[in-house]
């Protein structure tokens, strides 16, 4: 046994890799990172920009995708910087953190799709009360929750190796985890396991107890209902969790044998121990993306939205080119009209703007404000007999200016030269068959 005083740096068993074949297996590591991350990132993104995606099953959705992200950034960049730099070296401190991560990443997963399936359990079983029982307040009561409680038995876990010396310096992994750290001590390690195991049947009894009761009833529902489309409803909100889950225990599962059989090679459990933080960042997002109609259906916007823009570059580029030979053939005014517009076009918001197009410079505008004046008198007047009117007038000048159509004109500009304002008549026309409320005479334009 070695002394108490162990170094600060510790010493993780690496993969033992032929000749020439570190690279590949960086650069094919690096490949399966960034893809994990490029999806898990979509997903994020979709769930928080996307409105129609704001709603308490997405809002707890939300937390997988981020876990997923901890996961594998806690494990997988480290043991690819130790296959190519062949170091194999950690500081004691991030071995823990390293650890810390890794086991909130597990206990996370569980707690997530257990209180994704009460969700679903209220949304399909007590559909009169879901807006009442899933509100905002409740919907942050669960995630915090869910990350504080694994927050607690995490920390737990990994406070009682405070109090044993470490006598050794060698991790018997490609990362660290709390068994690894537990293998460093020379004390008794008795209270530590019963906590690790007492912790880990917490983890997996709350998760699967309450997956089993809500997917039960949501069984029984489907099966009650005479409904069609109800089933069909309940089963694809239901397919893409009970697919998820079902990845994270199976590979839990190799993980766990992996290490009971003596005659696995070392690197085989490693890979094994390594396949819980890379199968289901892999997978979760692919499986939501195309089991969940919401998500899928977004996603197709955002991709379509894409393409009509890449499209409508690549025509703006020929159109271009196509100006350029007919300029020859351009009057003076068309060439002015164009100058203009290249100029001062400009995306605003969501849309674009350009400056008037005047046939000179110092353009020289009639005072029309006596008109605008008499109009807006009318408008009052209007407003007076008719309080449907007013309220309909307001909602529709509401709208234009939250909506960027127009916008309320700064005290600055109110005092302007003589010549250089122009008044819009303001006033209401309902439209003949959509009855929607239009403001603003335009006419003189």
């Amino acid at each position: 046994m070695e002394n108490d005083t162990v170094g600060f740096e510790l010493t993780l068993d690496g993969f033992i890799i032929p000749p020439g074949g570190k690279y590949p297996i960086f650069f094919m590591g690096i490949f399966i990172y960034l893809f994990v991350v490029f999806c898990n990132v979509i997903l994020l993104t979709l769930i928080i920009l996307k409105k129609n995606l704001h709603k308490p099953m997405y809002f707890i959705l939300l937390s997988l995708p981020l876990n997923d992200l901890i996961g594998i950034s806690a494990m997988l960049p480290k043991v690819l910087s130790d296959i190519v730099t062949e170091t194999n070296r950690i500081y004691y401190p991030l071995c823990v953190l390293q650890a810390f991560l890794i086991h909130m990443y597990g206990g996370a997963v569980l707690f997530i799709l257990a209180a994704m399936s009460i969700d679903r359990y209220i949304a399909i079983c007590m559909p009169l009360r879901y807006s009442s029982l899933m509100t905002p307040t409740n919907v942050a009561c669960v995630i915090v929750l869910i990350w504080g409680l694994d927050f607690v038995l995490i920390v737990s876990l990994l406070a009682l190796q405070a109090r044993l010396p470490r006598c050794k310096s060698v991790i018997m992994n490609v990362f660290c985890d709390n068994p690894s750290l537990l293998k460093l001590t020379c004390g008794n390690t008795t209270i530590n396991n019963i906590v690790g195991l007492l912790n880990t049947a917490i983890m997996q009894l709350l998760s699967i107890s309450i997956q089993t009761f809500s997917y039960v009833r949501i069984l029984i529902t489907c099966l009650v209902t005479r409904k069609s489309e109800t089933k069909t409803k309940a089963i694809n909100t239901c397919v893409a969790q009970l697919v998820v889950f079902i990845i994270f225990e199976i590979v839990g599962t190799f993980t766990i044998l992996s290490h009971r059989f003596k005659n696995i090679s070392l690197d085989l459990q490693k890979i094994m121990g390594m396949l819980i933080f890379l199968v289901p960042p892999l997978l979760n997002p692919v499986v939501y993306g195309l089991c969940t109609k919401e998500i899928r259906n977004a996603l197709l916007k955002v991709c379509k939205a894409t393409m009509i823009s890449i499209i409508k570059l690549e025509e703006l580029l020929v159109s271009h080119s196509e100006k350029l030979l007919e300029e020859r053939q351009m009057s003076q005014k068309d060439k002015r009209f164009m100058d203009i517009l290249e100029k001062s076009i400009c995306m605003q918001k969501d849309h674009y703007c350009m400056d008037l197009p005047f046939k000179v410079d110092d353009i020289f505008m009639p005072n029309n404000l006596c008109i605008d004046e008499q109009c807006i008198h009318s408008l009052k007047r209007k407003f007076a007999r008719d309080k449907t009117y007013e309220e309909e007038y307001t909602k529709s000048i509401t709208e234009m200016v939250d909506s960027g159509y127009a916008e309320v004109v700064p005290q600055r500009e109110m005092a302007c030269t003589v010549g250089k304002v122009w008044y819009l008549p303001q006033h209401g026309v309902y439209h003949p068959k959509k009855k929607i409320l239009r403001a603003g005479d335009f006419s003189e334009f």
